[in-house]
């Protein structure tokens, strides 16, 4: 019995010596074992996932399509292709003829050097579901015009896409899982002019953006808390950063210690730019301030968070009799507390914001005789809240009672300025007129427009185009008011 179990285990060890060498390695397949699958060999890291190690030695290859799933021939076996190894396709034979490359979904990881110096890869998509890119992933990748980064991606090394000279843009899906941009992640990206850093990110490291000739803006979020050494060093054209956040924020951030003096250097420099949140405040019958600093004019652009102080301007008011009654407020949450304050004070928002005065009472204090309808009206408006198409009534009504009979109330710029020069007796003007804005063959609205510029009765409404009246803008009445009182203090009878 001893002897013919053992002719039988003879007889079983020659027979395996007859079979087809992949019917053996059915039974001896494990981790780290190696395959080829069209045109690319595998390394098996698992019992169901393998990597891509890289192209076959003997095979050219200019469009690659990594599969997700490949299969071993040996052993019939399929495994889901989770990675792409360290080194994968540089330095290969072929890796400098590559010009796209297609990722399966079931990509996990990218490793170190994966894509080194393909140089004429121009096309590459990174997939949901990936993890990882490894350092040096794309350096050298010259021909890579952009390129999307999935928000899956919680790891990514540095110098990732080092020297990718012809890479001009780059996305971050959003809800990114990233925090930090690493160390030289976009160095020697020539062709880089703009980026934008999504919200969540709170670093940008050393080298980020070396020697990015044309990089001229950065979007940036207030999530940043930290800018790193020779982040823009050798950005030759970088001029520009658009700040997702407050003007108080941003100063915050420069004074925190976290942005390196080499940054500081660059952004403080002179002809550097930054925006930040602003909105334009508009304010009717009013004069404010912003952080203490008074404002010309009724509309300015404010930053969002800035302190802003509004004064009913009862001096703009006062010759027309009008007094302070309420504010029609826009754009401020918690209106209703401010609207019969005749000055308060409130932290700009993230939306624009309007105020208009309403007033009350017109009396017209006058010795000169009023046409009884004229009184009648008043009376009837008299004591009453004025808003709206009532304070228009009201200030045309003073016009009308004060102004030459026959004379139509002024509705812009060029009628008022005529209306203000023939009561003085058209006197010349001091200088010649020549404004662009009017025709040079009308002589009297020349001389009516300098006259009243120089005799400061009215402005200019723009210092910078001193050549400019702005004839056909519309004129209110209140300003007509203010106007006519002041060209009647300046006649001799008036003093």
């Amino acid at each position: 019995m001893k002897t013919r179990l053992i002719s039988l285990l003879l007889a079983f060890s020659m027979a395996l010596t007859f079979l087809p060498v992949g019917a053996v390695s059915a039974f001896a397949a494990e981790t780290g074992d190696t395959f080829n699958f069209n045109g690319l060999t595998y390394e098996i890291t698992s019992d169901t996932t393998a990597k891509v190690k890289g192209p076959e030695a003997t095979t050219l290859l200019t469009q690659v399509t990594i599969p997700e799933k490949a299969t071993n021939s040996l052993n019939g076996e399929s495994y889901t292709v989770t990675a792409i190894a360290d080194k994968a396709f540089r330095n290969t034979r072929f890796n400098g003829e590559i010009t796209s490359i297609t990722l399966p979904d079931s990509l996990k990881e990218i490793g170190d050097f994966a894509f080194f110096s393909c140089f004429k890869l121009e096309d590459i998509n990174l997939p949901d579901g990936l993890t990882k890119i490894g350092y040096q992933a794309f350096q050298n990748c010259y021909s890579l015009t952009e390129i999307t980064i999935p928000s899956s991606v919680t790891t990514m090394s540095s110098h990732v896409f080092n020297r990718c000279i012809g890479l001009k843009k780059v996305t971050f899906e959003k809800n990114s899982q990233l925090s930090a941009l690493p160390d030289a992640t976009f160095a020697n990206c020539e062709s880089l002019e703009s980026f934008t850093l999504p919200n969540g990110f709170t670093s940008i490291g050393e080298n980020a953006f070396y020697k990015c000739g044309n990089l001229t803006t950065l979007n940036i979020s207030d999530d940043v808390t930290e800018i790193k050494k020779d982040a823009f060093i050798d950005c030759a054209k970088f001029n520009t950063i658009n700040y997702d956040g407050t003007k108080y924020s941003w100063n915050a951030l420069l004074k925190s210690g976290s942005v390196d003096n080499t940054v500081l250097e660059k952004i403080q420099a002179d002809g550097f730019t930054v925006n930040y949140w602003v909105q334009p405040l508009v304010v009717s019958g009013g004069i404010f301030t912003v952080d203490g600093d008074p404002v010309v004019g009724d509309t300015a652009i404010v930053p969002v968070g800035a302190t802003v102080e509004i004064t009913f301007d009862q001096q703009s008011f006062a010759d027309s009799g009008l007094s302070f009654g309420s504010w029609e407020i826009d754009g401020l949450s918690n209106s209703e507390y401010y609207k019969n304050k005749e000055s308060f004070t409130f932290t700009m928002p993230k939306n624009r914001v309007a105020v208009t005065a309403s007033t009350m009472d017109i009396p017209i204090i006058d010795d000169s005789p009023v046409d009884p309808g004229i009184s009648t009206a008043v009376t009837i408006i008299g004591g009453a809240l004025l808003v709206g198409g009532l304070h228009q009534l009201g200030t045309e009504l003073w016009l009308i009672h004060h102004l030459p009979k026959g004379t139509a109330i002024p509705e812009t710029r060029i009628e008022l300025a005529e209306v203000l020069w023939k009561d003085a007796g058209q006197p010349a003007p001091a200088a010649e007129a020549a404004y662009t804005d009017i025709d040079t063959d009308d002589t009297d609205a020349q001389q009516a427009a300098q006259w009243a510029i120089e005799n400061e009765l009215m402005t200019l409404r723009s210092s910078e185009h001193p050549e400019k009246f702005d004839p056909h803008m519309p004129v209110s009445t209140v300003k007509a008011i203010r106007a006519w009182k002041k060209a009647q203090q300046m006649k001799p009878s008036a003093k």
